[in-house]
């Protein structure tokens, strides 16, 4: 019988030496979570979470809408809106549309993702929806 070699302990590099190999990646971190309007928490959607990776069965089975306070809005001068949430959330807008903002802050903002896939957010003082994407 051949001889077997022992079990790879590290990985040879681009200059011809060598380095350890890469631990296992570590466990998904928790889920974050959202006050809902009863005062208790959700999940939110895998689409709104970090890193943004969407699980299409996770996906599937998770709601396409959560609601949370506006808290903070500032104008990047160039047409765009960012979104502060109660949450620590960050929403930046994707468009330079004219944004009907609510008249007091905090204010209910419901985020939704559309069936094309992107997220929009939406005041309670209209109807129109404001096309976002996360940046935290």
């Amino acid at each position: 019988p051949a001889p077997q070699a022992p079990p790879q302990t590290a990985a040879v590099d681009g200059a011809g030496g060598t380095s350890p190999v890469a631990a296992p990646p570590a466990p998904p971190a928790p889920k974050e979570q959202v006050r809902d309007r009863d005062g208790g928490f959700i999940s939110l959607p895998t689409w709104a979470r970090a890193p943004f990776r969407d699980d299409p069965e996770e996906v599937a089975k998770e709601p396409r809408e959560f609601e949370a306070k506006l808290v903070s809005v500032r104008f990047s001068g160039i047409g765009k809106h960012t979104f502060y949430l109660d949450n620590g959330q960050v929403w930046v807008q994707t468009q330079n549309d004219e944004v009907k903002l609510p008249k007091d802050l905090p204010a209910n903002a419901t985020i939704k993702k559309r069936l094309t896939g992107n997220p929009v957010i939406k005041f309670d003082n209209s109807n129109r929806t404001y096309k976002v994407r996360r940046v935290k």
